[in-house]
């Protein structure tokens, strides 16, 4: 009994003893940053709490984390500073504050 994957629009049999094909699994954990979640929500306390605390705890989604770098650099913080505090790469929240200035 072969089933599918999982995953929305995915016709390919499911991995052995998983829910999801191996091709979706590696697609997922190749864009997914450690430490995230896969909630697609934004949560403006969990982005408050970031930047009130000056960390980034575990769980954030990938918006939250994009989110609180953007706040934190209004609030005057390098890049530098912020990729420590994040996690990310500097390219990363470089990314995130180009991506801030033309939206």
């Amino acid at each position: 009994m072969n089933q599918t994957c999982r995953t929305p629009g995915c016709t390919r049999p499911r991995a052995p003893k998983r829910t999801i094909c191996h091709t979706c699994k590696t697609r997922r954990n190749r864009h997914r940053t450690p430490g995230t979640t896969l909630r697609t929500e934004l949560d403006p306390e969990n982005v408050a709490t970031a930047v009130i605390r000056r960390a980034f705890p575990e769980g954030l989604t990938e918006a939250e984390r994009r989110t609180a770098g953007i706040r934190l650099t209004q609030l005057g913080y390098s890049a530098n500073r912020i990729a420590h505090l994040s996690g990310a790469s500097i390219r990363t929240v470089w990314r995130w504050k180009a991506a801030a200035r033309t939206a």
